[in-house]
């Protein structure tokens, strides 16, 4: 069996907590893209990033990790 290690706060970026942030106050991937000013496949691109990173699941997960 994998053991998998504690997600490393440090790995992600400023711009990266900054999506994270967003996403747990309920933002979808558009209105996350709108106020970055970027498209929606960049949001998505850098989502994957952080669940990648955080070795997570997705954005429900991500939402509850940002939130503890």
């Amino acid at each position: 069996m994998k053991r998998r290690r504690a997600p490393q706060p440090d790995t992600l970026t400023p711009r990266e907590w900054e999506v994270l942030s967003l996403l747990s106050d309920g933002l979808t991937t558009g209105e996350i893209a709108k106020r970055h000013g970027v498209a929606e496949n960049t949001v998505e691109a850098e989502l994957k990033d952080i669940f990648s990173k955080l070795e997570i699941g997705g954005r429900t997960a991500a939402a509850r990790l940002s939130r503890s």
